[in-house]
């Protein structure tokens, strides 16, 4: 299952690329990435012992189980504003906490965190969605973009039309 999301995500990302950038991934190259990525995942679920870096404040909650028949998205983007690279992730797990599916990859030319921030919640849903998922909990870590989701008005910023289409996606 976890192979044949990821298969289905590069097919995405191969088209987009096509389509923006010329780029072709060839079949083969696609179902390597793929497989690496479930590599990737499969890895970080066995992985134990401490943690590799410092949370950001000591007193943050623990990551917790979604309540049952719920799917969990985690989501986060870290932005090099010198050269307007962003670093994306998304987790996808059931309600007994196992990794569903996992995306993660570079963007170019954004320099907005905020943004990007919400570009990668977008991508949430869209995997949620993908997966089959109707009742899903998001979780991020940017508080203008966590905020902006939870009011019922539109968003007016630059970021706007994208939570507009994350709350559209939700529903």
């Amino acid at each position: 299952m976890h192979l044949m999301v990821n298969v289905a995500r590069q097919l995405r990302l191969r088209r987009n690329k096509v389509i923006f950038g010329g780029e072709f991934l060839s079949p083969t190259d696609l179902v390597r990435l793929a497989k690496e990525q479930v590599e990737a995942c499969d890895t970080a679920e066995r992985r134990t012992g401490e943690p590799k870096y410092t949370p950001r404040q000591p007193s943050e909650e623990r990551w917790q189980k979604p309540p049952e028949g719920t799917m969990k998205l985690n989501w986060d983007a870290a932005v090099d504003k010198i050269i307007g690279k962003v670093g994306t992730k998304v987790i996808a797990r059931d309600h007994e906490g196992t990794v569903i599916a996992m995306t993660f990859g570079p963007w170019l030319y954004i320099s907005d965190p905020t943004m990007a921030e919400a570009m990668t919640a977008r991508e949430a849903v869209e995997l949620g969605k993908s997966l089959g998922g109707r009742n899903f909990v998001l979780e991020g870590d940017a508080l203008e973009v966590v905020n902006a989701l939870r009011k019922k008005e539109d968003s007016m910023g630059s970021y706007g039309q994208i939570i507009n289409d994350v709350k559209l996606l939700m529903n």
